[in-house]
């Protein structure tokens, strides 16, 4: 009976124990957790990611290709900011994701002002957009986490999938028309320049 009971008190000191450890160790990892406010949605941020700076609308370390969040506000930002993914960028993949109730569309290219891939996600969290963007090219669980830590979506997938696709269509669209016009302005131009070097006579004329 003794040697029961001893065993006995001794499986509860292990499992005290454990469980000591246990709460401990949450309670590190709560400690390094950072909470910050952008655009009045707060944002839990691991210690690598800790070190930014702060404004009412964005978070950033360093640069938005090292990492940055920011609130997108309006049409006009999250046109802007797929233009630069998805018409001006070097592509090198783009995809739609759900991370943990957050519908996103995640894009990786090649920056050629810093020299590597920087990795966006456009989100949606409550009733905003915003855009996570960071120096890598994985979803990590530490990138996913901060994601997670913001309201679930209040925009269904359609809504999200429709959003992006009608946003890009609309702005990619305006970019053809400024492009054609300025290649026609361009070509315009050299030819002007030409005739005004080569025939100057016939200036007159040609306008």
């Amino acid at each position: 009976m003794n040697k029961k009971f001893s065993i006995l008190i001794l499986s509860l000191i292990i499992l005290l124990l454990f469980a000591s450890t246990a709460i401990n160790s949450a309670d590190s990892n709560s400690s390094n957790l950072k909470t910050i406010k952008v655009d009045n949605v707060s944002f839990t941020l691991p210690q690598q990611y800790q070190s930014g700076n702060l404004t009412n609308n964005s978070y950033v370390i360093g640069n938005v290709f090292e990492f940055g969040i920011l609130s997108l506000g309006d049409k006009r930002n999250l046109g802007s900011n797929l233009i630069d993914e998805l018409y001006y960028s070097n592509l090198n993949s783009y995809e739609y994701a759900d991370i943990d109730g957050h519908y996103a569309f995640v894009t990786n290219s090649y920056k050629n002002s810093v020299k590597h891939n920087v990795t966006c996600i456009f989100f949606n969290t409550g009733d905003k957009m915003y855009l996570l963007s960071y120096n890598g090219n994985n979803l990590t669980p530490a990138i996913k986490d901060i994601v997670s830590s913001t309201p679930e979506s209040e925009m269904s997938r359609d809504e999200f999938v429709n959003l992006i696709n009608s946003t890009y269509e609309e702005y990619a669209a305006d970019e053809d028309a400024a492009n054609e016009a300025y290649d026609y302005e361009k070509y315009y131009e050299d030819y002007s320049n030409s005739q005004r070097h080569h025939h100057r006579i016939n200036l007159i004329w040609i306008i």
